[in-house]
């Protein structure tokens, strides 16, 4: 069976891509008395930071010419409960038993993040819980998350999923670089969200480029603090800025001026309000317009 390996960092903790981590269970022979190893189990636990560039594996051992393996180890990487940053190389393998491996904030606001260029699957199944799947070297891996309260993606196109009812989020939605999307259709109650770097009792988001949401309750989007331009194409859909959102029937201007543009077909299904700053502008489309002050 493979060893037991367990790193505890009193600080922050970073296995590079030259360290590997390796728990595997040993092979046998072909005599039918002999079994496989066990993988072992793999904890990485940080008070601070944790960054993952090097391989964790913890694979099950094969008998010779038989098929027959062992079980794989388990890989846990956890913080201790306060705020805790773990960013993962998505050229990374981690092989462990049921997802790749899976990660515990234990408390405090922690913050998962994705390196690479490759586009990563996000999906938000419970209270800041979830599936990470990403691409690495070795095929597709997925990694399970809780107590997480942020996630950030990499450089290439992330997308997020909100996949349930009781799918939420405390932090905030950052899609980093790429062309990232998050839908939140699933969710049978409405959602305030907010776009811009900021974490407040709002559904944050930040760099993003879709946003989709439930058009059967109220969604409220509102822009971020600087000057939005909003382009309104559909009973609740349009664009604000470079992010183009649907499922959303109250449109919220941030801190600076905001345009509302209404195309000439649309019949917008909502309210619109300009909120802070000065000089919001609404413009009805070319048509007849009827204007109720």
């Amino acid at each position: 069976n493979g060893g037991s390996v367990t790193l505890d960092a009193t600080n922050a903790l970073v296995v590079t891509a030259v360290g590997n981590i390796s728990a595997n269970g040993g092979g046998s022979g072909t005599n039918s008395q002999n079994t496989a190893g066990n993988g072992g189990p793999v904890a990485l636990r940080t008070d601070n930071t944790l960054t993952q560039q090097g391989n964790i594996t913890a694979s099950a051992g094969i008998r010779n010419g038989s098929g027959i393996s062992g079980a794989a180890g388990t890989i846990t990487l956890e913080g201790d409960g306060n705020d805790n940053i773990f960013t993962i190389s998505d050229t990374v393998q981690m092989k462990g038993a049921g997802p790749a491996a899976t990660l515990n904030g234990l408390g405090g606001n922690d913050t998962l993040k994705v390196l690479g260029l490759t586009g990563d699957t996000w999906q938000v199944n419970a209270a800041n819980s979830g599936l990470l799947t990403y691409n690495s070297t070795s095929g597709v891996l997925a990694l399970s998350f809780n107590s997480v309260e942020n996630l950030t993606g990499g450089s290439g196109n992330d997308t997020f999923t909100f996949t349930s009812a009781d799918s939420s989020l405390s932090g905030l939605i950052d899609g980093a670089g790429g062309t990232d999307s998050l839908n939140i259709s699933a969710l049978s109650s409405g959602r305030t969200v907010q776009i811009g770097d900021v974490v407040n009792s709002n559904f944050n988001v930040n760099n993003l480029e879709s946003i989709t949401a439930n058009a059967a309750v109220t969604n409220i989007l509102i822009g971020s603090n600087g000057p939005n331009n909003w382009s309104i194409t559909a009973a609740n859909a349009g664009s604000v800025n470079t992010t183009s959102f649907s499922g959303f029937n109250v449109l919220t201007g941030g801190d600076e001026k905001d345009v509302f543009q209404l195309h000439d077909s649309v019949n917008f299904a909502g309210s619109i309000n300009g909120a802070g700053g000065t000089d919001d502008t609404v413009i009805g489309g070319n048509r007849a317009n009827t204007w109720t002050i």
